[in-house]
């Protein structure tokens, strides 16, 4: 499953420093991440654990970008705040965080999740509640140039968000330009597949893309359903020029898995 690399040459890739480089301390990845040919990098919530001033340490020494984080997520197994009921606050509370490391950072990509529901019969409310905090949420995130993103998911049992068209249906009800959707290929594929078609109907309301192969979620290279190097001509014939977060789990070191952008950093 070899991929071209003359159909990835304009493609921006990111390391996401919560699933790879992990044979490092989190902040040991940022540098990491930088000798092994990434400009940008990506993470999930544990950069909660460390000071701002710590993280933009890391990340200046190693020249690296923040070019996305999660908001915190809430109390174990919550994953997410932002369609809950009666959690207005706690949302708020997360998002502000999130904007503060953002701005320390220069990161303009700020990914909050939606949360699990455990009550089917009171889904209006739910959705009542994620369209008025996303709409609150992306008009401060407006006054700091960031643009606030939502990730349908399929491997949380319960989670609000999970199939690619809802996350479409929700930004275009929200209204604001700098809502966008985070389309992992991973969770696309697993949900609804027809990649190709996804990528051409919603092109215009994505704002980051994430890859790894189905159904094991490692490297784009490894033996799976997702033809990448099909799938990587077809995001630049579309004049996608977002960034692409490898959020993977490294079938061996981090590394060993490189082999395809090692060759595509030359």
């Amino acid at each position: 499953n070899h991929i071209n690399m003359a159909a990835v040459q304009q493609l921006k890739f990111t390391a996401n420093l919560s699933f790879m480089f992990k044979e490092n301390d989190f902040l040991s990845r940022y540098k990491a991440a930088s000798e092994n040919g990434f400009a940008g990098v990506e993470c999930g919530a544990e950069i909660y654990n460390f000071s701002k001033e710590d993280v933009l340490a890391a990340l200046t020494t190693s020249s690296q970008q923040q070019i996305h984080l999660n908001a915190p997520t809430g109390s174990d197994g919550q994953f997410g705040l932002a369609a809950v009921p009666g959690a207005e606050d706690a949302f708020k509370g997360s998002l502000a965080q999130a904007m503060e490391y953002a701005t320390v950072l220069r990161c303009n990509r700020i990914h909050v999740l939606s949360g699990v529901s455990k009550h089917q019969n009171k889904q209006e409310v739910w959705r009542q509640t994620y369209v008025s905090n996303l709409r609150f949420a992306a008009k401060e995130c407006s006054k700091y140039g960031i643009t606030l993103l939502i990730e349908p998911i399929s491997t949380i049992q319960g989670y609000y968000l999970q199939h690619t068209k809802d996350a479409v249906d929700i930004v275009k009800e929200v209204g604001c330009p700098n809502l966008k959707v985070q389309l992992d290929l991973y969770h696309a594929q697993r949900t609804h597949g027809n990649i190709t078609q996804t990528l051409q109907d919603y092109l215009q309301y994505i704002g980051h893309i994430q890859v790894s192969q189905v159904p094991n979620r490692n490297e784009p290279d490894t033996k799976g359903e997702l033809d990448y190097n099909y799938i990587f001509a077809t995001i630049q014939s579309l004049g996608y020029n977002e960034w692409i977060g490898c959020e993977y789990t490294p079938l061996r070191s981090t590394e060993e898995g490189l082999g395809w952008m090692k060759i595509y950093s030359k």
